[in-house]
């Protein structure tokens, strides 16, 4: 899955989505947090679901207080990993990113000036097993 990025500094261990339920993200999932600014494409990190939570939930829990969303997804200590501000993936790779629809795979758009462009990543999307590869391998989560 897919997440639109909120740049903070320290380690990765809260996203927050209004559908991530809706989308079927569960417990054992892997959820990338991405951006698109600048006309460069960042990989921000990768948070392995403990749990989805309410907005209370949440506040209770975070040692900071979370932005509004019906959905806060929240990690395990172990399994957290720092935010990345420096990771980004070549074009060539960006345009090999395949999404999973009901209706078969999907791809990157891209605007006139060949960037991509910043629908296609906006909200939770389901990713292929290529892609998260891609995106571990970037992070250096894989070697």
């Amino acid at each position: 899955m897919l997440d639109p990025l909120v740049m903070a500094s320290g380690p990765l261990d809260h996203t927050a989505s209004s559908s991530f339920r809706d989308r079927g993200v569960s417990p054992g999932d892997r959820v990338y947090v991405i951006s698109c600014y600048g006309g460069a494409f960042y990989v921000v990190g990768r948070l392995i679901v403990d749990r989805i939570v309410d907005q209370q939930t949440a506040a209770r829990e975070l040692p900071y207080d979370p932005w509004e969303a019906a959905d806060h997804i929240l990690t395990e200590p172990s399994t957290r990993s720092p935010q990345r501000s420096d990771v980004t993936l070549p074009m060539v790779e960006v345009q090999k990113l395949e999404f999973i629809s009901s209706s078969g795979l999907k791809y990157p758009k891209f605007t006139a000036n060949g960037l991509p462009d910043r629908q296609t990543f906006r909200g939770v999307r389901e990713i292929t097993d290529s892609t998260a590869t891609t995106f571990d391998r970037a992070l250096g989560l894989l070697v």
